[in-house]
């Protein structure tokens, strides 16, 4: 029985047409109203997005948002009375404050960019490094996605998921 040849990351690239792309100096607020609520669907089910492109004004790829960063910008941008609420306060209390609380808040977001809250992008790819390369490099970066460049152009970028699926298949069959 002949091993298998490991696959190339070029063989795992996804377009960036399909991730939300924004400029490193928006606000937290306006990539948040940019992107609504935004879910990526997959097989007619639909998933939270795990990825948002940051990108600088000459149009590279600079970094990465995720979920979790962008809860902790908006947990971070209510006001200490919220954020540190005790959990038998009365909602009739908070209500009273609400658009003043909300108003603290978008302030705060107005304040924050997403330059202030993005992963910096992690180390790239070339087209022919193997998957196990690719793994390595994202085991040791706290990035989600690797861009994959070829001769100073971006292809696109390789995601852990994907990485994690495509070892999970080598091992198991």
């Amino acid at each position: 029985m002949s091993e298998a040849t490991p696959r190339r990351v070029i063989e795992l690239v996804t377009s960036i047409e399909k991730f939300l792309q924004i400029p490193y100096w928006f606000t937290v607020r306006q990539s948040l109203a940019m992107s609504g609520v935004p879910t990526v669907e997959s097989d007619g089910l639909q998933y939270e997005p795990a990825h948002v492109l940051v990108f600088d004004q000459e149009y590279q790829l600079i970094g990465e948002l995720d979920p979790v960063r962008l809860t902790d910008a908006l947990v971070e941008s209510l006001p200490d009375e919220l954020r540190h609420a005790p959990s038998n306060r009365q909602p009739e209390t908070l209500s009273a404050h609400w658009s003043r609380l909300v108003r603290e808040g978008n302030d705060r977001l107005d304040q924050l960019t997403v330059s202030d809250v993005m992963i910096p992008i992690g180390p790239p790819l070339v087209p022919d490094d193997c998957v196990l390369r690719a793994f390595y490099a994202l085991a040791s970066a706290p990035n989600t996605v690797l861009p994959v460049i070829r001769d100073g152009q971006l292809l696109g970028v390789v995601r852990r998921a994907d990485i994690l699926a495509e070892l999970l298949i080598q091992t198991f069959t």
